[in-house]
């Protein structure tokens, strides 16, 4: 298996780490695990019936690189072994971007994912040229049925169905053919989603929730996540400078359109809060998130777009739903991280890092 990753500029040599969880499901024999960067092999291990779980350092230049995933012998059963887990981070959690998959030599390349799926299940592919430069078929099955069939190079989204909540099926991508060499087709975009949550976002004069903040954090949930987060921009409140806690509840009571209704939660864009309330809160007995917008734009100024901020804080206060918390101590040790300071996670990649999202319910 291949899998290319990008670390973030400037360029650095640095110390990474893949996390690889390898279990065994139809092979009964021991085999050797090799792992490769940029072609070079880097570390060899034998692994038997426990598999392999665990995290692999290795240095490298920042940039775009390829890592290869070798298990020696696989020709015995079709689905000998499993990969449950792969990702690649910095020393302060830090994920970087795994960002494509290549197919490997083979007539029918058939690449097997189990997902969770639910209701409105959606899968975004985008698949591009890699060493191979004809037009192929690639077809798409869940549970081996037949869903479409398409050509690629090509980007599509379709839509898999409805499955009971949370329920893990099989998703084959079949290219063909993809016998004239390796590397022949990459994937660049696999995501497999389903109805998460709805906010119906209500804001008082001059805080409109902005597209830009909108597309991010829908886009984020949608490639980390398999519950997607949509935003619907609703309705204009009566202004008022200074909100209380007691005053956001009975905004709630009164304006929350979809109440008792699945998937949804209400989404306040205030003026300003009561000091005790702090730039944002989530209200864990109504499931609301609300934001001081005026406080943002006021430290924002002219240095930061105000939509960092709200992806920010969204994401902040949508990860205590989730079940996340703050860092033990003080702010997240990894900058870009919803939970790190203000300085540095106001920003235009504003993430969770290892540490965070392994609390979630959902990772």
């Amino acid at each position: 298996m291949y899998f290319d990753f990008a670390t973030p500029a400037p360029p650095v040599y640095l110390q990474l780490y893949i996390h690889l969880q390898i279990q065994r499901d139809q092979d009964v024999y021991s085999r050797y695990l090799r792992v490769s960067l940029d072609g070079s092999q880097f570390y060899e291990t034998i692994i038997g019936s426990a598999g392999f779980h665990g995290d692999i350092p290795f240095y490298s230049w920042t940039g775009q690189h390829t890592i290869r995933l070798e298990i020696y012998y696989g020709g015995y059963v079709q689905k000998g072994w499993k990969l449950l887990y792969f990702w690649v981070y910095g020393i302060n959690g830090m994920l970087m971007d795994v960002n494509g998959e290549y197919t490997y030599q083979s007539y029918y390349c058939d690449l097997k994912y189990l997902a969770k799926m639910g209701e409105q299940t959606t899968l975004n592919i985008q698949v591009v040229n890699a060493w191979d430069t004809i037009p192929r078929y690639c077809v798409i099955y869940v549970d081996s049925v037949w869903i479409t069939t398409f050509i690629v190079p090509a980007a599509f989204q379709i839509p898999l169905g409805n499955y009971a909540d949370d329920s893990i099926h099989e998703l084959m991508v079949r290219i063909y053919s993809c016998a004239n060499t390796e590397y022949g087709k990459k994937i660049t975009q696999l995501l497999v989603h389903h109805i998460g949550v709805k906010y119906e976002m209500d804001y008082q004069s001059g805080h409109t929730p902005d597209q830009q903040f909108i597309d991010y954090v829908q886009a984020y949930y949608k490639a980390y996540c398999y519950h997607r987060v949509e935003l619907y921009v609703d309705q204009s409140l009566i202004f008022d400078d200074n909100i209380t806690g007691t005053q956001c509840d009975g905004m709630y009571s009164v304006n929350f359109q979809h109440a008792g209704q699945p998937y949804w939660h209400w989404y306040l864009f205030a003026h300003y809060l009561e000091p005790r309330l702090g730039w944002g809160f989530y209200s864990p007995l109504y499931q609301y998130i609300c934001i001081a917008d005026q406080s943002w734009l006021d430290w924002c100024g002219i240095l930061r777009p105000i939509a960092w901020a709200r992806s920010a804080v969204t994401m902040h206060e949508h990860g205590h739903w989730l079940g996340l918390s703050h860092y033990p101590g003080g702010a997240c040790p990894c900058p870009t991280c919803c939970y790190s300071n203000a300085w540095t996670s106001v920003c235009s990649t504003v993430t969770y890092c290892v540490y965070h999202w392994r609390q979630s319910a959902w990772s």
